[in-house]
């Protein structure tokens, strides 16, 4: 049996699926966050706070999208009907590619599952070496979906900017959800140079075994 880091290479496919349980978790986990967000505008001189998931105001049952229909024919001009827009664009933008990233967390499982109980089946193109290239694209995936999800809506965690004109786009100050999303990027980092280098030294050390 091979051996890594005083461990059976058995031993560690099972704490990687542990771990891929938990990325698939968190990556979904995210997505159903409730409170992404939120801001305060004025409204001539009253103050209103808008609360907000990635799709979804919080406390409502419509998406921003439809929010936005309706705004663009109001009073409330341009500003913030332009905000609700680029809301539901960029919660589209993260969903399609944190789901596109689950899935492929998905495909990595089976793989792992599959060298575990040594199954022929697509052993060519189903390999630990390819798995580490996928979780790579999962890392990546999901670094594209935050950045570009934190760029639209203009996110902040410290310097949140309040109390802006209802007809002017502003910044959101980032809450649970944000936050989660923003832990995922360095879970999946640190997840990704780890599992690259295990997979890397089971290689070299398979490769050892076989020259025996």
């Amino acid at each position: 049996m091979v051996q890594v880091w005083g461990l059976d290479k058995k031993i560690w496919h099972f704490i990687n699926f542990i771990l891929l349980i938990l990325s698939f978790a968190f990556l979904v986990g995210a997505m159903d966050y409730e409170h992404w967000f939120s801001q305060y505008i004025l409204i001539g001189t009253g103050k209103s706070k808008l609360e907000g998931g990635l799709m979804i105001p919080i406390g409502k049952s419509d998406t921003y999208k439809k929010y936005y229909d309706d705004c663009k024919n109001s009073y409330y001009g341009s500003g913030f009907c332009d905000e609700l827009e680029s809301f539901y664009n960029a919660g589209v933008v993260y969903i399609l590619f944190d789901t596109l990233a689950s899935m492929i967390v998905v495909l990595i499982a089976v793989i792992i599952i599959f060298d575990f109980f040594r199954v022929g089946i697509l052993k060519n193109y189903l390999t630990l070496k390819k798995s580490s290239i996928l979780l790579f694209i999962v890392c990546v995936l999901h670094f594209l979906a935050f950045v570009i999800w934190a760029g639209i809506v203009k996110l902040s965690f410290t310097k949140c900017t309040y109390d802006y004109p209802i007809h002017e786009r502003h910044s959101v100050c980032g809450y649970g959800g944000a936050a989660f999303a923003l832990w995922n990027v360095f879970f999946f980092v640190i997840f990704t140079v780890y599992y690259y280098l295990l997979v890397r030294k089971i290689t070299m050390e398979e490769m050892n075994h076989e020259s025996i």
